[in-house]
């Protein structure tokens, strides 16, 4: 029903900006301003701020035409869902709280959707900054040395290089799909446990429709310590929470799976999986025969998507994801030291 009532209403604005928060208030202030300060015209975009508390600031977002939701939920998938309901835009952007889009975003997204009606996805790169918004020598999520790629969803080739480079899908706040695009996958969206980038490309890709990712910053991300819920300050408690993540995103990969019937697309989700599987091996205790038996299906699915990786295959067959796995059955303590040792040494999480 909800379905049905969300496909008759007609957009009426160019872009939905969905920002969403849960308990963390700190930054939210600042993540809506940066989008009501946009140098596109007010009146051609709408804001939808979906979160579990109450602020000071409602009152002056509702004047200003914000709409607010409250999501008493836990699950990220199902907030999401729910906050599309409410939008009416016909290209939807997502905003994590403690990220800001520059001044001329929308502005740009909104020409790319407009020149091209049958555009479903964009990704673009961001620009790093600490915890205070001072700017950071980084680019969080890969770099694109080409600085505009055109992708065919209908290309199988595009399949596994997009799923596999986080150039192509990291960060949320760097997102923006064609709103009946996401209208589609509604139902598996609302399962989705964690967080997850690579959910609007694999339904992007299962589209067939053209997407385009470019090297434009047009989001600030900030790097600070509860950008990650992964902590460090423990040793069991990081291993736990670490192997936690890897769990849910493989769950996450097996609801994937039932967005496509396309067989090249779905080698390509395997793959993706059992790579995730692979670094499970390596975080967690898990008995060796599970750890043995999640490398053999690596590279059994590794042989199955053997010519769309190419040149790549070999890097692969032994890349430092493969090598780790494999030690972890011979020296499970040592390398989970050695990862946290990196980890606490580099803050990388």
């Amino acid at each position: 029903m909800i379905k049905e009532t969300i496909f008759s209403c007609i957009p009426i604005k160019i872009a939905s900006v969905v920002a969403t928060a849960h308990d963390r208030r700190e930054y939210l202030k600042r993540a809506v301003d940066s989008v009501l300060c946009q140098t596109l015209p007010r009146d051609r975009y709408e804001v939808v701020v979906s979160k579990n508390f109450q602020t000071e600031f409602d009152a002056q977002w509702l004047s200003e035409g914000v709409k607010i939701l409250s999501f008493q939920g836990s699950r990220w998938g199902e907030q999401v869902a729910h906050a599309l309901r409410y939008c009416r835009g016909e290209v939807v952007c997502f905003l994590d709280d403690d990220d800001l889009f520059m001044p001329h975003k929308l502005k740009i997204v909104a020409k790319e959707f407009t020149e091209n009606p049958r555009l479903a996805f964009m990704h673009h790169l961001q620009e790093a900054m600490d915890r205070s918004g001072r700017p950071l020598n980084a680019v969080p999520f890969g770099v694109n040395p080409k600085g505009r790629v055109s992708v065919s969803g209908g290309n199988h080739d595009h399949h596994l290089p997009v799923l596999l480079d986080p150039f192509y899908f990291g960060n949320a706040s760097s997102i923006c799909v064609r709103r009946s695009l996401a209208y589609g996958y509604l139902e598996v969206l609302r399962d989705l446990n964690s967080p997850s980038d690579e959910f609007w490309v694999v339904a992007s890709l299962n589209s067939g429709l053209p997407m385009l990712f470019t090297s434009e910053r047009l989001t600030r991300y900030r790097v600070h310590p509860s950008s990650s819920n992964i902590p460090l300050s423990d040793f069991e408690e990081y291993f736990i929470t670490l192997s936690s993540y890897f769990e849910r995103r493989i769950r996450d990969y097996n609801l994937f799976l039932s967005m496509t019937e396309n067989s090249r697309l779905r080698r390509a989700i395997l793959f993706k999986r059992s790579l995730l599987s692979l670094q499970l091996c390596y975080v967690s205790d898990l008995p060796a025969s599970q750890k043995l038996l999640y490398l053999l299906r690596y590279y059994m699915y590794l042989f199955s998507v053997n010519l769309d990786l190419g040149e790549h295959a070999r890097e692969y067959a032994l890349s430092p994801v493969v090598r780790s796995a494999i030690a972890s059955l011979i020296f499970p303590k040592y390398v989970r030291k050695r990862i946290y040792n990196i980890r606490t040494n580099f803050g990388v999480r």
